[in-house]
């Protein structure tokens, strides 16, 4: 093991373990909530503005001219 491993090694072990605290504390405060709500709006947004701009398209295609 070289000499700058060993000094990034206490490093990467405090980072895993404040990203465990803020886990347990985001779950702790919002709870249920968080995975409900918050992730699926995250992922799930950018794919319904898309299928909502193509449906409008859809629609607009479909519409007649009633002038």
């Amino acid at each position: 093991m070289q000499r700058g491993d060993s000094r990034l090694l206490p490093i990467l072990v405090i980072a895993a373990l404040a990203a465990s605290i803020i886990a347990t504390l985001v779950l702790a405060f919002y709870g249920i909530y968080f995975f409900f709500f918050f992730i699926p709006l995250a992922f799930g947004l950018p794919w319904s503005i898309k299928k909502l701009r193509r449906n409008k398209a859809r629609k607009q295609w479909n519409v007649e001219d009633l002038r």
